[in-house]
């Protein structure tokens, strides 16, 4: 059977390698924040297009967006 390594010493190894877990977690954030905005604008502009005034618009895309990201970079 085997064991997971000991995460400081799997750490270690990710770093010697070149690979920086700390940047790949921004990145995947950065990463989330972009898709979020982008859909957060086309909800936006489809409230709009059906009749939702710009106020409605607005908050409907800003709840979608503090859900979607809500917790990110934790």
């Amino acid at each position: 059977m085997s064991t997971l390594p000991d995460p400081e010493e799997f750490m270690n190894y990710l770093e010697e390698c070149g690979f920086n877990a700390i940047d790949a977690q921004m990145n995947e954030v950065v990463n989330l924040y972009s898709k979020s905005v982008t859909k957060a604008g086309e909800l936006k502009k489809h409230a709009r297009s059906v009749g939702f005034s710009y106020e409605a618009a607005e908050e409907i895309a800003m709840d979608f967006h503090n859900t979607m990201t809500k917790g990110a970079g934790k």
